[in-house]
């Protein structure tokens, strides 16, 4: 009968989804795995006269003066967090931090503090 071999084989897939699922909380939670955050830093401009060290669009440069005065751009505050603050796409404000000359997106695992509110 084909329906039963069909339905025994999604049951052993349902099973087995169920398992790797499991495993990979636990792989989690016992810190064997984690996941990484991606990080906005300001990099300081080598030669602050040149005119390739800053963008030439007008909104990106407001966006990174409002991000450097607020202390945004020091590597404590995911995108996903800081685009959450701002009401802005996280896409594009990874894709504004690829594009931009003093800022660099990094990766890494994410610390006990970061993303908390600052204390000034």
């Amino acid at each position: 009968s084909g329906d039963g071999a069909v339905m025994l084989h999604q049951q052993m897939v349902k099973d087995l989804e169920e398992l790797l699922y499991a495993v990979a909380i636990w792989l989690l939670s016992h810190g064997v795995i984690t996941h990484l955050q991606e990080y906005l830093v300001v990099v300081a401009a080598s030669d602050t006269s040149s005119p390739d060290t800053v963008s030439n669009n007008e909104p990106d440069e407001l966006l990174f003066k409002e991000l450097l005065e607020n202390e945004y751009l020091n590597g404590d505050l995911s995108i996903m967090a800081l685009s959450w603050r701002l009401g802005m796409d996280p896409q594009k404000l990874r894709s504004w931090g690829l594009r931009h000359k003093r800022v660099r997106v990094l990766s890494r695992v994410p610390t006990a503090g970061d993303d908390l509110e600052s204390a000034t």
